[in-house]
């Protein structure tokens, strides 16, 4: 098997690529916002890396040992493209219904909760499927850019 990167490669990788990015950790999750000038509280989801299971989120097994999952957003053309028709919302504390399996390393696969958001994920990548699967990432920091803009444009016009 392919050697796994370390998630602290990712964030380096994230910080060091994207501008006005900002990482912040809690409950086991490191996530990444777009927030140009820190103009929202917390800007606009780009990124997430999450290390454990969460009470309504256990598909994915990341309590397996040295398994984490990288999370983002994918244009619903990408997304389809890649997993097919975008599922169904799941019930409180199920994952999506899919013929994928979410629980496989190394493998871009919808987001075992997210994915009827268009989110994809990846369990403990490799170097050479991380470098194969950064446009798709650089679509979602984007899009988070796009998103941004709107929600900033809609406060400047309300003062």
């Amino acid at each position: 098997m392919p050697q796994i990167m370390k998630k602290e490669e990712i964030c380096s990788w994230i910080l060091g690529n994207f501008d006005d990015v900002v990482m912040k950790e809690s409950y086991d999750e490191i996530a990444f916002f777009y927030n140009k000038d820190e103009a929202l509280i917390n800007g606009v989801y780009f990124l997430t890396i999450k290390e454990s299971n969460g009470p309504n989120d256990k598909a994915s097994q990341l309590d397996r040992s040295g398994v984490y999952r990288v999370s983002w957003q994918l244009s619903k053309k990408v997304f389809a493209e890649k997993f097919g028709q975008k599922p169904a919302r799941p019930a409180k504390g199920a994952s999506i219904d899919t013929t994928f399996s979410l629980d496989k390393l190394d493998t871009h696969l919808p987001h075992a909760v997210y994915g009827w958001m268009c989110w994809s994920m990846i369990l403990s990548p490799s170097k050479a499927t991380f470098s194969r699967l950064e446009p798709t990432i650089w679509e979602a920091y984007s899009a988070s850019q796009d998103k941004f803009a709107m929600k900033t444009s809609h406060r400047s016009k309300g003062k």
